[in-house]
């Protein structure tokens, strides 16, 4: 794959292209359109791609670690087991994504949209969600351990034996009239 290590790529049309075991590291791609671009196997860590067009795409097994993708669009995007550890995706585009089993341990997932996502024993821990729209969306058996979760619209989201230990919400915090939060080991602040 191409070397392209700190490539100022801002704007750049990679529609379909193919970028295939391409290293990425560290390399700005603002505004990117890579819709139908091939990354299979492609390094992307710790670049940037705020603002960028990733939709439906398939990531799995693209190395995102680091990475900032904040206000980038990757609606119906497959990221199944990807490790977005320390990700900023804030103000990000992700109804109806795939992030099952995905690892978003200390995630900045601020004001994203993440309506009908799949999140099923995905690792939210530490995550920050703050502000965030997660109607509908399925985090059965997921990680929510110490999430904040202030201001979060949880209505209809499937959180059936999810772990929601020490994760903070407030009085703005959506959820099913049913759910019961201190019961959950929830802390409002």
């Amino acid at each position: 794959g191409a070397n392209l290590n700190r490539a100022i790529l801002r704007e750049a049309t990679l529609t379909g292209a193919d970028l295939r075991l391409a290293t990425l590291t560290g390399a700005i791609l603002d505004q990117a359109d890579l819709q139908q671009a091939d990354l299979g196997g492609a390094t992307l860590a710790l670049s940037r791609l705020r603002g960028a067009q990733l939709m439906a795409m398939d990531l799995r097994g693209v190395d995102l670690r680091g990475i900032d993708l904040m206000g980038a669009s990757l609606a119906g995007t497959s990221l199944v087991g990807a490790d977005l550890q320390g990700v900023t995706l804030t103000e990000a585009k992700l109804m109806g994504v795939d992030l099952e089993g995905a690892i978003l341990v200390g995630a900045q997932l601020e004001e994203v949209n993440l309506r009908g996502a799949n999140l099923l024993r995905a690792n939210l821990s530490e995550a920050k969600l703050t502000y965030g729209d997660l109607c509908g969306a399925c985090l059965r058996m997921a990680s929510l351990v110490q999430a904040d979760l202030v201001g979060t619209d949880l209505r209809r989201a499937d959180l059936d034996r999810a772990n929601l230990k020490r994760a903070r919400y407030n009085s703005s915090t959506c959820f099913d009239r049913s759910f019961i939060p201190q019961q959950e080991g929830l802390i409002r602040v």
